[in-house]
């Protein structure tokens, strides 16, 4: 017994001394570090809802949501098609109006590049998809064909739970590619962050967690298999703004080299969290993350950057505002008055 508590004792000590670390590597960051003076280069991304894909809109709002999307800057667009179920299929009336959504998206902005997002919790972490059986992996495989028929450039995996290590989710990637490669098409994949420790991602896996980590050799492994790479925020409420950019920071220079020269990376911003209600509380939430980004691209000072961006989570911002500059400070002059 005594043995087992000195372990245990040793190693919330050093969780308490990694997360003491942290917190001072993130104010450093966030007062000492310079800003890297840099303006997008070409492709940001964004999630956006399933309401697009199971219900058609008037003309004037897919309008509203194209301007937003220009005047963001934004090349690449996530939309969810619906949950799959336990056997790997999407049932077509979870995305009836996405043939309607594909035809006014391109009338409206012929440049945008839509994506079919197929996203499910793994059995791992408490839901119903079992990536581990063959089957499962066909039918989605399967799924995603259908969808680049229907007429998508890409197909977007997000699979939380899925977690570090995987085999079957990369199988499926290999499944995947089969597909998408002789269409010119897209593939792309959500992505856990990187752990901020050894063993932190094997921990994540063990306890189910669906907020998990990758380890660096499966961000390589990853990165090698897909077209695309986005991030996905952290969700959790931060009691500093700080804490987000210097969060942020360090996951973009420790991810962006295990990417460079494979797959595009979009790290992802957060557009809400719990509390966060005002326009302003949105607008500090954003521009934290992308002083964030900005600082750990300081480090990589050697990196052109042409093949990187940031994902905006559109869940729950008001799409119908067209003249709405998300990610302002990430653009140049002209972007803003482009509509």
């Amino acid at each position: 017994m005594k043995r087992i508590a000195l372990i245990l004792a040793t190693a919330v000590a050093g969780l308490l001394s990694l997360c003491a670390g942290l917190l001072t590597y993130g104010y450093v960051v966030y007062t000492d570090m310079p800003e890297r003076v840099f303006r997008s280069q070409g492709p940001n991304a964004a999630w956006a809802s399933q309401t697009w894909v199971n219900a058609i809109r008037d003309t004037k709002t897919y309008g509203h949501f194209a301007a937003m999307l220009r005047r963001n800057r934004i090349t690449d667009v996530y939309f969810y098609m619906g949950w799959p179920d336990a056997d790997g299929t999407i049932p077509q009336e979870r995305h009836a109006a996405a043939p309607i959504l594909l035809r006014e998206m391109r009338a409206q902005y012929p440049m945008l590049r839509l994506h079919a997002w197929i996203g499910q919790v793994e059995k791992r972490g408490g839901g119903i998809l079992d990536l581990s059986d063959a089957e499962v992996r066909r039918n989605v495989a399967a799924t995603a064909g259908r969808f680049l028929a229907l007429g998508f450039d890409g197909i977007h995996y997000g699979f939380p739970a899925a977690g570090s290590g995987n085999p079957h989710l990369l199988m499926l990637l290999d499944q995947t590619r089969i597909l998408t490669e002789p269409a010119h098409a897209t593939l792309s994949i959500d992505a856990d962050p990187l752990e901020p420790a050894p063993g932190l991602a094997w921990l994540a896996r063990k306890t189910g967690s669906q907020n998990g980590y990758w380890t660096s050799r499966y961000y390589r492994k990853i990165a090698s298999r897909v077209d695309q790479i986005a991030v996905v925020p952290d969700s959790t409420a931060l009691p500093a703004r700080w804490l987000t950019a210097g969060l942020i920071a360090w996951q973009t220079r420790a991810i962006r080299p295990l990417t460079a020269g494979h797959a595009t990376l979009f790290m992802g911003v957060p557009s809400h969290e719990p509390g966060a209600t005002t326009v302003a509380d949105r607008t500090g939430l954003i521009g934290s993350a992308l002083i964030g980004i900005r600082k750990g691209m300081s480090v990589l000072a050697d990196d052109p950057f042409t093949n990187f961006g940031v994902a905006l989570d559109l869940a729950d911002v008001d799409t119908a505002a067209g003249d709405q500059a998300l990610l302002g400070n990430w653009l140049d002059a002209g972007n803003l008055v482009a509509r």
